[in-house]
């Protein structure tokens, strides 16, 4: 008789790709790291054995240290998201800012990475970039049939 308050579930079971999706997107962003890294290793060995750097260079490990960085920094950060649970609302978004962001810094190193001797390092951060476009797209939220709007 009395009008009663509907409460929310507190949680909701996952929908039945939620795990499969996530799983696919960690699987992505580990063989890109592993990728881009080997490839980095690659193309400053094959340059180093053609002696395309001077001799008083400095050491060829500061950029391989300094891309290993990076590019773990970046697959921790896409690990956090891609395990944020999916909320829609302001998490969502917080979710997109952040593959934005990293999107933008990986697209960055690879311009610095852009000349005739290291084009594949600076591909595999292009590469990278999608990498991180694919994974955002895998962890959005699906809308459930009930929910659509005609």
């Amino acid at each position: 008789m009395f009008p009663t308050k509907k409460s929310r579930p507190i949680a909701t079971r996952p929908q039945a790709g939620y795990w499969r999706s996530r799983r696919l997107a960690l699987a992505l962003i580990f063989v890109q790291l592993l990728a881009l890294n080997v490839v980095t290793y690659l193309t400053l060995s094959r340059n180093l054995d053609q002696a395309a750097y001077p001799v008083d260079a400095d050491s060829i490990g500061i950029p391989l240290l300094s891309g290993l960085i990076l590019s773990t920094l970046v697959s921790v950060i896409l690990v956090i998201t891609v395990l944020l649970p999916s909320i829609p609302g302001w998490m969502a978004l917080t979710r997109y800012g952040a593959s934005l962001l990293l999107s933008f810094v990986v697209l960055i190193q690879a311009l610095g990475w852009s000349d005739s001797l290291h084009w594949p390092v600076a591909m595999g951060y292009v590469g990278g970039a999608a990498v991180i476009a694919i994974v955002a797209h895998l962890i959005q939220p699906k809308q459930s049939e009930g929910s659509e709007i005609a």
